[in-house]
């Protein structure tokens, strides 16, 4: 999942440097698509069925750690994509944080004091500083992706294609 999402965020980054308007909505669609899937993914609660769309779905099988690297991930495209036509391409450019962004950004912050996180609690306020920080802008998201890789799955081989 991580070297898929990897790859789009490379392809992404490639064709934005068309500087094509048609093919930029494009890219923001694409984007919005894989934040919404690792947005979904993050989820502590399935929410497929009839109990999931109530709020009783049952729990993620998926661990903790990869729920950390979906929801950081999300709200950083979250944070790079401000409006429905714009994208972040320049870093030091002003952040302006759409209602969804802040709401992944207190969310990402309210992991950190939970207690079934508490020990991805400094992996996760790196994120956040990351995320957070003008300087960084969409070419960093494989950074960010990196640095969570290497803090949270250190002994995954196949996943240094990304490091």
């Amino acid at each position: 999942m991580f070297l898929w999402w990897h790859k789009v965020l490379q392809l992404c980054l490639l064709q934005t440097e068309q500087d094509d308007a048609i093919l930029m909505e494009a890219i923001i669609r694409i984007l919005m698509s894989l934040q919404g899937r690792q947005a979904l993914l993050a989820e502590e609660r399935l929410t497929s069925g009839i109990l999931g769309a109530i709020g009783l779905g049952r729990r993620s099988p998926l661990s903790n750690r990869f729920r950390v690297v979906a929801r950081c991930m999300s709200a950083f495209l979250l944070v790079q994509i401000p409006m429905e036509n714009q994208i972040r391409l320049r870093p030091g450019t002003e952040l302006q944080l759409s209602a969804k962004a802040q709401q992944a950004l207190q969310a990402l912050d309210s992991l950190a004091s939970s207690k079934r996180y508490a020990e991805y609690q400094e992996q996760i306020s790196q994120a956040s500083s990351f995320i957070k920080d003008a300087q960084h802008c969409l070419h960093h998201g494989a950074d960010l992706l990196a640095v969570l890789l290497n803090t949270l799955y250190p002994e995954v081989h196949y996943l240094d294609a990304i490091r």
